[in-house]
């Protein structure tokens, strides 16, 4: 009798937990919807920034045609959810109508703020948009020569409104600035007019609140992303972050010219000067040091050849290794090479949720 009855005690707490599943997709459903209608006024607050009780009885309502349909919560847990879920609105309502919030999202500190940090070494400024699903960064250099691409993601991104905002990158690095014994997660919440940043210590058991106002920013000529989307590039390899690093450490000697050539079987990076010539090579058999893709040969308007090549600055070629410091030394950066058309290069940052960076460097003569 005693081994039926805690039998049906776990298949009772099975039931639950699954139905805790859609209890609460439903609920941050409503949730979202509520945000949403207060976003475009057809429900607003009333004098003291609080949910007025017209709309609550509104929402109880439909609060309870979804817990109350289940009979396995008590009254207890009703109420708990109820109330947490009031919470939750009225957290989110704060940011969207006080803060202005467009969306928020949360990563480690320490990586987060050593991708900022690595980015202004190439850049002064930047304009994030706020898409439905990610942040987007799309811009050049000053000179024009490398066009860069940033997706900022992870599954804590909540999205409330489109927008586009600009920040000085000496001034973002500094308010993320944590270290990385610190154990820190930081919180962003990007305002319409400003950042809001909590940083939380696991280790210090500390929270820090600091605010970044947005900048005027005016990109100089529209950057046609669409065109070096569409390129077919016949020639593909990657580089460690160790080699990569290795590479620009015997660079530099002859000329600001990285001349690179792609073969069958190895990879040749090659400068050359008044004063004699410098070549760093890989073949095809080295450690996991170098890898040649062929195009599959099924694709259409794509030629296969057995060697490729370009001359590039050195200069911009070495934004991908500043960019890679956040990097293990064996995750790779990749590369994508056909003569006569920018090098591309894209370094997929795992710790970051998968967000990336892409670089598009027009070639030299």
């Amino acid at each position: 009798m005693s081994s039926k009855k805690n039998a049906f005690n776990w298949v009772n707490l099975a039931e639950k937990g699954k139905i805790e599943g859609i209890v609460r997709k439903r609920l941050e459903e409503l949730k979202t919807n509520s945000i949403n209608k207060f976003i475009s006024g057809d429900l607003s607050l009333n004098e003291n920034n609080q949910i007025p009780n017209e709309i609550k009885e509104l929402l109880n309502s439909k609060l309870d045609k979804i817990v109350l349909n289940f009979s396995l919560f008590t009254e207890k847990e009703i109420e708990e959810k109820k109330n947490q879920f009031y919470s939750e609105l009225e957290k989110e309502l704060d940011l969207v109508i006080n803060k202005k919030a467009l969306c928020s999202i949360e990563f480690e500190g320490y990586t987060f703020y050593n991708f900022f940090k690595a980015l202004s070494s190439l850049l002064d400024e930047i304009e994030i948009e706020i898409k439905e699903d990610k942040l987007y960064v799309l811009t050049m250099d000053p000179i024009r020569i490398s066009t860069i691409e940033i997706i900022i993601k992870n599954e804590s991104f909540k999205f409330y409104n489109l927008g586009n905002l600009g920040f000085n990158l000496s001034d973002l690095k500094k308010v993320l600035k944590c270290k990385s014994g610190d154990d820190s997660i930081i919180s962003l919440i990007f305002g319409k007019e400003k950042l809001y940043i909590k940083i939380n210590s696991k280790k210090y058991k500390s929270q820090i609140e600091r605010e970044l106002n947005c900048i005027d920013y005016h990109q100089s000529g529209k950057i046609k992303i669409d065109r070096l989307h569409t390129i077919e590039y016949n020639c593909f390899f990657d580089l460690s972050k160790k080699n990569l690093g290795y590479l620009m450490d015997n660079f530099g000697i002859y000329s600001e010219i990285i001349h690179i050539e792609c073969y069958d079987n190895k990879i040749c990076f090659i400068e050359s000067g008044d004063s004699g010539t410098n070549e760093i090579s890989w073949d095809k058999n080295s450690k996991a040091s170098y890898n040649f893709k062929s195009k599959n040969k099924n694709s259409k308007n794509i030629f296969i050849q057995n060697q490729c090549h370009g001359n590039y600055s050195l200069e911009f070629f070495n934004m991908n290794n500043k960019m890679a410091s956040l990097l293990n030394s064996s995750d790779q950066i990749l590369f994508s090479i056909r003569e006569k058309y920018p090098l591309k290069s894209e370094i997929i940052y795992a710790k970051l949720g998968g967000s990336f960076i892409r670089f598009y460097i027009s070639p030299r003569n």
